[in-house]
């Protein structure tokens, strides 16, 4: 049995920019076998690809997905490396106003600088969407 490790670090406090997400995405939909995901430094990262995962390659409803994300942080949006679920937070805000796929709304509407702005100011995820 071979292993490939493809390594695109995520980081709990830091907004991913949408190039990497978007490349994650890809590497999501090109996999043709069993996928083992695994996050260094916490277990955010890794719930948020496992979430990517599910909305964008097996199509669950957005309202499933955010379970992926870990009760590490007791579902606290702005605990301190929680910016995964704060990305997904206005993701969901944006569908909220039009639904919009998650890869279209990255290409579309993401914006990193944003988005790590909002986690540190603490607006509601609505005023970013």
């Amino acid at each position: 049995m071979s292993l490939n490790l493809i390594n695109r670090p995520l980081i709990a406090d830091r907004a991913a920019p949408a190039v990497l997400i978007l490349e994650i995405v890809q590497i999501l939909r090109d996999i043709k076998h069993s996928v083992v995901f695994r996050g260094k430094s916490g277990i955010n990262p890794t719930g948020f690809i496992a979430t990517v995962y599910l909305m964008v390659v097996k199509a669950v409803p957005a309202v499933y997905e955010k379970g992926q994300i870990s009760t590490f942080s007791f579902g606290i949006t702005f605990a301190k490396r929680n910016i995964n679920h704060y990305i997904l937070d206005v993701y969901h805000a944006r569908n909220y106003h039009a639904a919009v796929g998650f890869e279209d709304g990255t290409k579309n509407n993401y914006d990193d600088e944003k988005i790590q702005a909002g986690f540190h100011n603490k607006p509601p995820p609505r005023e970013l969407a």
